[in-house]
């Protein structure tokens, strides 16, 4: 089945994950690593069983607007909610870090450098790559490099591209209420 046939069998998902997306903060677990979540740790983003407060705050993500293209619907960026300004990104090595938008240390980015690094921290929500009749699973698909996905590999997030089911397993999350809220 392709994956425009398979959006449209689970489009409602895409609505639904959507509308929430853009006024909330959430954690996501991959369906291959349960009790673990996405989470960074430094500048890295890995996969990890959560405990502390730290630890619960790194692995929740306020979900804004895709970054290079808030207009597409189903485009998102990921911005930490304990480094606000800071976002998953794709690096050149294919792996996802933490990156500030705005950097402020070092020399500025070029308009053209800019436009790369949103480029590089948005991704397309998709219905999950592997279901197996879960419609409340996800994937996310580049929208630098269109046919790939954010992947855990060795406990690290990657983006990269495969048809295999172990592919299909660790391109695949769940969205769950945050790890960490706010006191008040």
């Amino acid at each position: 089945m392709s994956i425009s046939a398979h959006m449209t069998l689970k489009g409602f998902l895409l609505v639904s994950l959507i509308s929430i997306a853009f006024c909330d903060t959430l954690s996501f677990q991959p369906i291959g690593h349960p009790g673990e979540f996405m989470c960074h740790r430094d500048w890295n983003v890995i996969v990890a069983k959560v405990h502390s407060e730290p630890e619960n705050k790194a692995s929740t993500f306020k979900i804004v607007p895709g970054l290079a293209d808030p207009s597409k619907g189903n485009a998102i960026s990921f911005e930490s909610v304990d480094h606000e300004g800071y976002f998953l990104h794709q690096r050149k090595d294919s792996l996802i870090h933490l990156g500030a938008r705005y950097p402020q240390y070092g020399p500025p980015r070029t308009l053209e450098q800019q436009k790369q690094f949103e480029k590089e921290a948005t991704f397309l929500v998709e219905a999950g790559n592997l279901t197996e009749g879960d419609t409340e699973v996800c994937s996310f698909r580049s929208f630098f490099t269109p046919d790939h996905f954010i992947r855990v590999r060795n406990h690290k997030l990657f983006v990269e591209t495969g048809n295999d089911y172990l592919f299909h397993k660790d391109s695949t999350f769940r969205a769950l209420a945050p790890n960490w809220v706010p006191h008040n």
